[in-house]
């Protein structure tokens, strides 16, 4: 549904821009949409897909569609849109890179009794999804005491029955939680505005942005999480560690267009990313088009910066003409 919301708020904003704009749903078979976008001469895409079969695992078939039909699209290509699906693939490249995350609990198969290890930390961790986004399987009660590893493992067994899907366990940061927006110009990334995520929910309440947080916004949840945007001069130094890091994933993810990190500050004042959000939501409620409009470029030419960008790729220049087509 949200991506929906995205779809009708990009095609408004190109249409009012005077181009040609379609919507175009994506089948799992992606190459018949491919196929039809041929045919109907279309420029450039503006690729809002996050899932095909109904998992976010898929979600690059659709760029390395496009890429080997050679039609333009916007965000990240099909390479950075697997790896940065990938939530574990995302930690180890920022581990090698020298990028803080907290450190993990993989899902191993085999019997639990044979995983416990000496290196294991014990303590709270949060049960998160390989591949899914948007929250996926979060609620107040993902924050977990562990003691071993065999407890970790049970752990992510039973939400692979319940939910499906691959998970891990990512050690609990408690601190501040930050997310750093990035959208691509001309000459490289600009830096947005970044904005904290706060936690009123009260001192017994979890400081994690969980499903309910996300997507419903009249919970209590929702409304125990609001954005700051506003910090002391003395926390420069901690923004600016912060959007380093953000262009750190951006280069090392080959990240396009636009892009959304978050992060967690540690109890020694460092900022771990917890997660690298390739293509980020951009309805006009959500983070990262707030962060648009607080930078002075808005919606309506951010936007525009997006499919100049996935233009500029091919080498062709963006008109404010009805002479192009988007789907």
């Amino acid at each position: 549904m949200d991506t929906i919301v995205q779809a009708e708020t990009v095609a408004a904003v190109l249409g009012g821009q005077g181009h040609d704009v379609t919507m175009t749903p994506v089948r799992r078979a992606v190459r018949h949409t491919v196929d039809a976008l041929r045919r109907t001469s279309t420029e450039v895409v503006f690729n809002l897909v996050e899932t095909i079969g109904g998992t976010c695992e898929g979600a690059y078939l659709l760029p390395s569609a496009l890429e080997q039909a050679g039609i333009p699209f916007t965000g990240a290509g099909s390479h950075a849109m697997l790896l940065a699906g990938n939530k574990l693939a995302v930690k180890r490249l920022l581990r090698s890179a020298g990028v803080p995350t907290p450190p993990w609990v993989e899902e191993m198969g085999g019997e639990p009794e044979h995983m416990a290890g000496a290196s294991f930390l014990p303590g709270p961790y949060v049960v998160k999804s390989v591949w899914e986004h948007g929250s996926h399987g979060l609620d107040q009660g993902s924050i977990i005491e562990f003691a071993d590893r065999v407890a970790v493992q049970r752990s992510l067994a039973q939400k692979r029955r319940e939910l499906g899907g691959a998970w891990f366990a990512e050690a609990f940061v408690s601190g501040r939680e930050f997310c750093v927006g990035v959208v691509e110009e001309a000459d490289g990334p600009r830096l947005l505005p970044t904005y904290e995520i706060c936690f009123e929910g009260g001192k017994d309440a979890p400081r994690l942005v969980d499903y309910a947080a996300k997507w419903d916004e009249a919970s209590a949840q929702a409304l125990a999480t609001p954005r700051n945007w506003e910090f002391s001069a003395e926390e420069g130094v901690l923004l600016q560690r912060m959007e380093a890091s953000s262009l750190m994933c951006w280069r090392f993810l080959r990240l396009a267009g636009y892009a959304r990190v978050d992060m967690r500050v540690d109890s020694a004042g460092v900022p771990n990313v917890i997660d690298v959000n390739s293509n980020p939501c951009i309805s006009p409620e959500a983070g990262f088009a707030v962060q648009l409009e607080r930078s002075g470029i808005g919606l309506g030419r951010g936007v525009g910066m997006i499919v100049e960008a996935a233009l500029r790729r091919r080498g062709a220049p963006f008109h404010n003409t009805p002479t192009r087509k988007a789907a």
